[in-house]
């Protein structure tokens, strides 16, 4: 029976986000205008992390709760939606999780009260959605909105916030962050056909140069980005964690185990995206950027 099948639940809640707007409520607690307006964009640019993004990383990681974390599938589908939610931003730049997480605490109450959650699951699910940032690395960041760095680095913010949890939730939260990090987020637009992922690829490219970077379909080199996803190095530092908390019989799925828990079309796109991207690749190589490799109509 569907009350009984997380599975056919998870697709049954994902038909109706997309079919009607009541749907995106049921997904996310928020109405369809109120979760457009927590992810400014710009009109007629595409972009990466927007309120599409956000919603396709909430159903991956309900989706693959089901297999790795069953019975928090409404939890964690609903920590993954919001882990890009950062209304201050520019539209048409990349979102910030310091500013998310400065987002969650001045909005403690209403979310606790919108999402039904306990104290414990709110400080849990800011921890999971500090796993996102990318890069998380050793260098201590500065600038003045950067409140929960405070010339720390990720790393050394993403520790403290593990070890204040109760150990009883430790080891919860650093495998859900890990996946929500690794997969649902990083891996969701890879799990779309091929046109969809190439207007991602495109619209993250827009992101870094509104945001005063550099950045082009060449230089993002997605295809070696896809191919190391979910490898044994992704997880280093999560391993390096759960020793220095003591997490004992603590493993992380890798990628290949992961897409067998997808449904078939997803492994389909994410494979087929690989070679669209090593394809694109090799003809710049070959003929150079200026040559014009082009996305196929």
């Amino acid at each position: 029976m569907l009350r009984n099948n997380p599975v056919a639940i998870t697709l049954a809640r994902w038909a109706r986000a997309f079919s009607a707007p009541a749907g995106v409520r049921e997904l996310t607690g928020f109405a369809q205008p109120h979760w457009q307006a927590l992810h400014p964009e710009p009109a007629g640019v595409p972009i990466y992390h927007s309120a599409l993004h956000s919603l396709n990383v909430s159903m991956v990681m309900e989706r693959l709760s089901c297999e790795y974390f069953p019975g928090h599938e409404d939890y964690l589908g609903k920590v993954a939606g919001l882990h890009d939610i950062d209304p201050g931003r520019d539209p048409g730049t990349p979102s910030r999780v310091p500013a998310t997480l400065d987002w969650m605490r001045t909005n403690a109450a209403d979310l606790k009260r919108r999402l039904l959650w306990s104290d414990q699951q709110f400080e849990a699910a800011k921890v999971i959605i500090m796993r996102t940032e990318y890069p998380l690395d050793s260098l201590s960041r500065k600038g003045s909105y950067l409140g929960t760095y405070k010339d720390r680095s990720p790393r050394e913010i993403y520790r403290m916030m593990l070890a204040a949890l109760p150990a009883n939730q430790r080891a919860f939260a650093l495998s859900a962050g890990a996946i929500l990090s690794e997969y649902a987020d990083k891996a969701s637009w890879y799990l779309e056909e091929p046109r969809t992922a190439r207007a991602a690829v495109q619209g993250l490219a827009n992101e870094i140069n509104a945001a005063g970077g550099h950045a082009d379909l060449k230089s993002l080199n997605t295809h070696l980005f896809l191919s190391q996803l979910g490898g044994q190095d992704s997880f280093a530092f999560d391993d390096q964690l759960a020793g220095e908390l003591e997490l004992k019989g603590l493993r992380l799925p890798l990628m290949h185990e992961v897409l067998t828990r997808l449904s078939v079309k997803q492994r389909l796109n994410f494979k087929e995206n690989i070679a669209q991207f090593l394809d694109l690749q090799e003809q710049w190589d070959s003929v150079g950027w200026e040559g014009g490799a082009k996305w196929d109509s």
